[in-house]
């Protein structure tokens, strides 16, 4: 039981610091004018912001993507076991 503990904070951390990650790069490229016209426009919008730090940006981008994650994961099940049928 501890070693599964272990083995999804490690994921949670992962997930965490790859996904700062690209949101740090991200941000890196609209600042610099490295993004095609339209592209990224939710993400320009709040660094634009005058009220929201760039923590706050990336805790909304964060939450935006692993909220992502929490409804693609659970379907991407559900259409796997749609597609093999019954066990």
């Amino acid at each position: 039981m501890r070693s599964e503990v272990k083995r999804r904070e490690s994921f949670c951390a992962c997930l965490c610091r790859n996904g700062q990650k690209l949101v740090d790069e991200t941000t890196e490229k609209i600042r610099n004018h490295q993004v095609s016209s339209g592209q990224y426009k939710f993400l320009s919008t709040l660094l634009n912001r005058k009220d929201l730090s760039y923590k706050d940006v990336s805790i909304l981008a964060l939450s935006l993507f692993s909220d992502g994650l929490n409804t693609v994961c659970p379907l991407r099940v559900y259409v796997n076991c749609k597609i093999k049928g019954p066990v």
